[in-house]
């Protein structure tokens, strides 16, 4: 089972995506969409400073109901208040955004469309690129010294000094 990868065009802006788990407003719910699949959420609004298509965020698909035409989504990255990516400032690099128009966009609006893996990956990395450099400050201190490895890469290394029976032989 490979995971697919779709575009979902929305009138609003992402910052609700973090306080919203449910979908409503969708269209019917394509049959190919399964748990797991990753969704790409694009706001195109017509009211307001940006009147343009920014990129809003990504999630992932945890449970779908499709007779309720419903849906959770895992959000994985917002897009940054202040700081939206237009659609456009991708270039040609997103081949599922060519051709569009201010007239396509009520098409667009509310539905999901199949798009490349690479397209996914094209849209998530702008975005995680905005959020490292924008986005909050991390909630811990660096710690001074380097951590050490995790309780298995050093039990994993044990294993391999004394063997697999703690040094008997």
């Amino acid at each position: 089972m490979s995971v697919r990868h779709w575009l979902l065009v929305r009138e609003a802006l992402g910052g609700d995506v973090p306080h919203t788990d449910w979908y409503d407003e969708l269209a019917p719910i394509p049959e190919e969409l399964i748990a797991h699949d990753r969704v790409a959420m694009v706001a195109w609004t017509v009211r307001g400073p940006i009147r343009w298509p920014v990129l809003a965020a990504t999630a992932s698909v945890t449970a779908l109901d499709p007779a309720a035409r419903r849906l959770r989504l895992r959000r994985r990255v917002n897009a940054i208040e202040g700081h939206e990516i237009a659609v456009s400032a991708l270039d040609t690099g997103v081949a599922a955004t060519r051709g569009w128009t201010p007239a396509r966009r009520p098409e667009l609006l509310g539905a999901l469309h199949l798009i490349a893996a690479r397209d996914f990956e094209r849209i998530e990395g702008a975005l995680l690129e905005v959020a490292h450099r924008y986005g909050p400050a991390p909630k811990r201190r660096q710690h001074a010294q380097p951590r050490t490895p995790g309780r298995r890469a050093l039990i994993a290394g044990r294993a391999s000094v004394f063997g697999s029976r703690r040094g008997v032989r």
